[in-house]
């Protein structure tokens, strides 16, 4: 099963869940956070990415860092 079929339902996914997934450093992640608002929250000391508003998220960041690369 294709990894987009798998992620499709997920409403959430735990930090390291993602970052294994999508092959990004936590602490990357966490830098992203910080700087960028990235759509994690911490719910009972364990860190989550919201799937639907990272979508958003990331193409968001997309136009804006391509805004200009045509």
């Amino acid at each position: 099963m294709p990894m987009y079929n798998k992620l499709k339902d997920k409403k959430q996914l735990k930090l390291n869940s993602f970052c294994s997934l999508f092959d990004v450093p936590r602490s990357t992640a966490l830098q992203w956070y910080h700087s960028s608002n990235f759509p994690m929250y911490k719910m009972e000391g364990r860190w989550y990415v919201d799937m639907e508003e990272y979508y958003r998220w990331r193409d968001t960041e997309h136009d804006r860092c391509y805004v200009y690369s045509t």
